[in-house]
């Protein structure tokens, strides 16, 4: 029992030693770019008035007789969203790659877009300018700086997500490199701004030198702001920056902190708003306080108040909103500015003031000058710091002087100062609190609120285009351009004439900047409607202008397609609301659309011949009508054959008294082909007969009409064939064959019953059996859209009995189709149809779609998007139409219809060929069988992109070509050899190029090397694309003297020797099965010599297994082995190595074997 277990371990040891190492590794890769920004949506009532203010109204209130809106506005120092006003800032972080291996962490959409490769990072500006900083930090002698970071949620505001890089460095003040405090350095990225913090949890008993290397371009927005540094008390430590320029905190400025110690270098982009603490200190009060110029810090957390330790410090607090969205006309009855407490360090009380220098003071942004107190006066509202509290909002209510400043044009600028530092009064102690700066973010940031009346004037309303027309129906659609100052109502006037006459129901609760529509119903087919939309509030009402749209007419009905010799008869009745009719025909199939096929008719009338014919073609008409150029929605439908003299038609009826040996039959003459009479037989048989066995004849000449026979003689419970048989003076017509069963067990007999559950594309069919014929019986059901039944069949299910009730679910269906179907009925007896019955499957409702904002937009293309917001209940098709007008009159551009679009899809579009710097039109479509919905008209302007088809190529071991189509004014590239240049800064790459050429040339490179090239485009104003173009070159090889003399003849390539030759079946060719394995790797993508490897070394393993079997001895199995593995290597399946790794865990098992271990 052990050799066995040790013959099955030495199988499976060799088989892992020998495959495992070869098996490839997969990983996933970091995706390429971040995700779109998302659209707010905000909390009903409420209106975006900018990326940092919303408002909302909250009441009305009567002044001098006059009804007004009340309302209140939040202006926060945070912005929400990008400058729409409506695409959500992201801040979260994200891993990325490029095709280089490269990676780095990126910034979601925002107003800046930084990258972030160990400890360096790039920061571009909405014009694409440039800034980086590579922080690096000293503390006890100890240098901490670059490392990989990890994405972790935000240290100090909860309410941020994976918005934070984390660096974890090594530690100070332990002993012997045990224990201590560990460096710690975060990067958080909030909604306009990027901040970076070092954290030191304990005291260092050191000076701290922090140097950030930062650059940055000329014009860039933001800018690497003086370093600031406090306590978990929020006490600020004094930062000095050396001529090297290099941040200082000497060691005297870690006593008597409370820990950890933050350090903040920020870099901000001024978006809508602006804050941040401006001091001064000196050993005399008076010098500080009234110094000309102070030190400006940003950072999360901000001092107002005044100090003493061994220097006096004086520190002011500025705060500024964007005040624009307060209207002109507003009546401000109620203001206050909101800071969130973080510590109070007063053992003296005093009032926070509020004073303002406007409109110079303080600056946007703010500088060392603003600090000079007479810049400033007034007292604007005021809070008492023994009301302050800390970790939640304090409001500071402005009083009629504060509410007095607001600037309802621009930005209203305050500064915050301590009453005593107004009055003068030297501090002794501690009388300053700390509070939350715009840097630490939403929830935190100080924000304004304003409360105001607003004068209620008329809104004004804008007629958007109609949508989704019918022949009944149509979705009218406005817009809220201004609502005057409070909620409106909305509706529509439509009717035939611009004098209107019909009106929709008000709909309330609209503002600013809303959509508005509704479907209306009871509309005549092919009619022209005028409409408007129209606005209403207290002041008044607006209508937009006057939009047309016409319905659909309804399709032609009765429509018929008559065959003649050598002609068509075609006839119908005019379909409502149609002004012609136009009829088209193929053959083969149905015309697809009223332009498909051949033009047969276009006009008023209501019947027509087509002449233009072959006998015994086969040919399929279909009918439109035609109003104001605008087709029917549907169709009707016909087809037939044209012949010559016909030989007419007859119908075999079913049996009927049937016996054991006899029957009657019947048939009707149908047409008698143009004869005055005719003669009629019926042929039978039965087993294996023919039609010639029976014929049995009505005497004399009949015609048109209904006629039986009775037949005797049957043989009993036979299934017996039947068939009407006329002729004339052209020849022979025959019926169908209609079969029925004799006596004993017969057939059975099926009842079709109506259809139930008839949805858009689905049914279900029912039908009966009435009389199984004495023996269970299977049904189906046979369906289409004509009674040939050309869909097929239903999947049979047996053991019906007499007063059962098959059924069948049909799905798939076409919509608004008239299906034909019956029931069929089989025993051992024979078989039964129930009679044609039918149904017609719903027509949709129209659907509707939105038009989504286009992304990707470059210089010459932009990808269009959708949304399906109502589908009808089917699949539809969906398109864009775009232009530059933005008209929809005729001159747009239709992208074509794509199907299979539902409710809550998506869909986008590139288009391409557009021109740089131009605002171009587009909506989105989306249509079914119950009409077309378009969504609204959103805009886009091109604008210049990344170099186009930009390609590098080497030409010699030491230079490389490169060549690209401009798109801005100049193109910049940098290389790098360790992938592609992550920024344009030199830290990121090798300048290769900067000019306004597309061609370059780069020598001087080493022989055999890959070279990461990337391309930047440039325009006058200082503003960079968005986006970058890559390209990668390998130098050639170095080419030797001896080479150089050579003939120029290619080299054969040295092939491997057979101790690690690839493993190939080629020596096998011959062999039985050899296909199959190849046909088995290719279907796999694998190589064709791993498979064989692998078979090989199975055939091993089972030659070894069966030597054993036969011998029990492990040293016979590992023989029988070898040489199986011997003869794998001689043809080529497996490289001579496997052999010697064979023998050393082959040599291993029997040695143990014969120790008996």
């Amino acid at each position: 029992m052990k050799k066995r277990i040790l013959s099955i371990a030495f199988a499976f040891t060799l088989l892992a030693a020998l495959i495992l190492p070869a098996l490839p590794v997969f990983a996933d890769r970091p995706p390429d770019k971040v995700p779109p920004g998302q659209i707010e949506k905000l909390e009903p009532g409420w209106k975006r008035q900018g990326p940092s203010a919303k408002s909302h109204q909250i009441g009305k209130v009567v002044r001098q007789g006059k009804e007004m809106a009340q309302v209140e506005a939040i202006i926060s120092s945070v912005p929400t969203t990008l400058a729409d006003g409506k695409t959500l800032v992201d801040t979260k972080w994200y891993l990325l790659s490029d095709s280089s291996g490269q990676e780095w962490f990126q910034n979601g959409v925002n107003y800046f877009t930084a990258r972030v490769q160990e400890g360096r990072v790039s920061v571009e500006d909405e014009k694409g300018r440039l800034a980086t900083w590579n922080s690096v930090i000293n503390v006890g002698g100890n240098s901490y700086s670059g490392g990989t970071p990890s994405i972790v949620d935000d240290p100090l505001n909860e309410s941020y997500e994976r918005n934070t890089l984390k660096w974890e460095y090594g530690r100070y003040g332990g002993f012997l490199g045990l224990g201590g405090s560990q460096v710690i350095r975060y990067l958080r990225n909030i909604q306009g701004h990027i901040g970076e913090l070092w954290l030191l949890p304990s005291d260092p008993g050191s000076s701290v030198t922090i140097k950030l290397s930062e650059t940055t371009e000329s014009s860039m927005l933001g800018r690497v702001e003086w370093l600031s540094a406090y306590d978990a008390g929020g006490r600020h430590l004094e930062v000095k920056k050396n001529r090297f320029g290099i941040f200082v905190i000497n060691a005297s400025e870690f006593v008597d902190k409370k820990y950890p110690i933050t350090i903040d270098p920020t870099l901000d982009f001024t978006t809508s708003s602006y804050d941040g603490m401006i001091w001064n200190s000196d050993a005399n009060y008076n010098t500080a306080r009234t110094a000309a110029t102070g030190t400006f810090g940003v950072a999360t957390i901000g001092s107002i108040g005044q100090w003493k330790i061994t220097n006096y410090y004086v520190e002011r607090f500025m705060v500024m909103f964007n005040t624009a969205p307060v209207p002109n006309s507003a009546i401000i009855t109620a203001s206050a500015i909101y800071i969130f407490g973080y510590g109070d360090q007063s053992d003296t009380n005093f009032y926070i003031t509020v004073q303002e220098g406007m409109p110079t003071y303080p600056h946007l942004p703010p500088i060392s000058s603003d600090y000079l107190y007479t810049r400033y006066s007034g007292n604007g509202g005021q809070l008492y710091t023994s009301s302050f509290s800390t970790y939640s909002y304090n409001m500071i209510n402005l009083n009629s002087t504060g509410m007095g400043w607001i600037n309802k044009n621009g930005y209203s600028k305050f500064m915050l100062r301590s009453s005593r530092d107004i009055d003068g009064d030297t501090p002794t102690g501690s009388e300053d609190v700390t509070i939350r700066c715009f840097e630490y973010g939403i929830n935190y940031a100080p924000e304004m609120r304003v409360v105001y009346d607003l004068p209620i004037n008329t809104p004004t309303a804008e007629t958007q285009p109609a949508s989704g027309v019918w022949e009944d129906r149509a979705f009218l659609e406005g817009y809220v351009d201004d609502d005057g100052g409070e909620d409106v109502s909305v509706r529509f006037q439509y009717g035939t004439t611009t004098s209107y006459g019909t009106t929709t129901s008000w709909q309330s609760g609209y503002s600013t900047g809303e959509f508005f529509g509704q479907t209306i119903y009871g509309l005549s087919p092919g009619t022209t409607y005028h409409f408007i939309a129209q606005a209403m509030n207290s002041a008044g009402s607006d209508s937009g202008v006057d939009r047309t749209f016409s319905t659909l007419p309804y399709a032609p009905n009765n429509f018929s397609a008559t065959p003649g010799d050598g002609t068509v008869a075609l006839a119908w009745t005019k379909g409502s609301g149609a002004d012609n009719t136009v009829i088209r025909r193929s053959t083969g199939s149905y015309p697809t659309t009223p332009t498909d096929g051949t033009a047969i008719y276009n006009g008023v009338g209501a019947a027509t011949n087509d002449g233009a014919v072959v006998n015994g073609t086969t040919y399929y008409y279909r009918a439109w009508s035609l109003s104001n150029s605008i087709y029917s929605a549907s169709y009707v439908s016909d087809y037939t054959t044209p012949s010559g003299p016909s030989v007419g038609e007859v119908t075999t009826l079913a049996a009927y008294d049937v016996n054991v040996a006899d029957a009657d039959l019947a048939l009707t003459v149908d047409d008698m082909g143009g004869s005055a009479h005719v003669h009629v037989q019926f042929q039978y048989y039965w087993g294996a007969g023919s039609w010639l066995d029976n014929i049995t004849v009505l005497s004399g000449e009949v015609g048109l009409g209904y006629y039986t026979i009775g037949i005797a003689g049957l043989p009993a419970a036979t299934l017996i064939h039947v068939r009407a048989r006329m002729t004339n003076d052209t020849g022979f017509a025959y019926g169908a064959d209609v079969p029925f069963t004799t006596g004993a067990n017969s057939a059975p007999t099926m009842t079709t019953n109506a259809a139930t559950g008839v949805q858009l594309t689905a049914a279900t069919i029912h039908g009966t059996v009435t009389d199984d014929g004495g023996v269970t019986a299977t049904a189906w059901f046979e369906y289409g859209e004509t009674t040939e039944y050309e869909l097929g069949s239903t999947p049979p299910t047996s053991g019906w009995s007499t007063g059962g009730t098959p059924w069948a679910g049909l799905a798939g269906l076409s919509t608004n189709t008239l299906y034909h179907y019956r029931v069929v009925g089989e025993n051992t007896e024979g078989i039964s149809y129930g009679a044609d019955a039918n149904f017609t499957t719903d027509s949709p409702v129209a659907p509707t779609a939105r038009t989504d904002a286009a992304s990707e937009i470059g210089a010459n293309q932009a990808l269009l998007n959708l949304t399906v917001l109502t589908d009808g209940g089917v699949e539809n098709d969906v398109q864009f139409q775009w232009s530059t007008t933005g008209a929809y009159a005729g001159e747009e551009i239709d992208t074509g219809w794509v199907e299979g679009y539902t409710e809550d899809q998506t869909y986008s579009k590139l288009i391409t060929g557009l021109t740089i710097g131009v605002e171009y039109h587009f909506r989105a479509q989306v249509r079914n069988a119950g009409g077309t919905g378009s969504g609204s008209d959103v805009t886009f302007t091109t604008v210049f992109a990344a170099p186009d088809d930009f390609r590098a190529w080497a030409v010699s071991s030491t230079t490389v070509n490169l060549e690209w189509a401009k798109q801005g004014d100049q193109t910049h590239i940098r290389y790098s050899k360790d992938g592609y240049p992550i920024d344009r800064s030199i830290g990121a790459g090798t300048l290769v190029y900067n000019g306004p050429d597309e061609f370059t040339s780069l020598s001087g490179l080493v022989a055999g090397t890959t070279y990461y090239f990337r391309a930047w485009s440039w325009r006058e104003g200082d503003v960079w694309a968005d986006g970058t173009a890559d390209a990668v070159a390998t130098t050639k090889a170095a080419i030797t003297t001896e080479e150089e003399d050579r003939p120029n003849i290619i080299p054969t390539p040295n092939m491997p020797s057979n101790w690690f030759a690839t493993p190939s079946g080629a020596a096998l060719t011959k062999m039985p099965g050899y296909q199959i394995v190849e046909d088995f790797a290719d279907s796999f993508e694998l190589p064709s010599g791993t498979i064989w490897l692998v078979l090989g070394l199975l055939i091993v393993m089972a030659i070894s297994a069966v030597a054993y079997a036969a011998s029990s001895q492990i040293i016979v199995a590992v023989a029988a082995g070898g040489l199986a593995l011997a003869f794998s290597s001689a043809v080529g399946m497996m490289p001579l190595w496997f052999i010697a790794v064979y023998i050393v865990v082959g040599g291993g098992f029997v040695f143990i074997a014969r120790r008996g271990l």
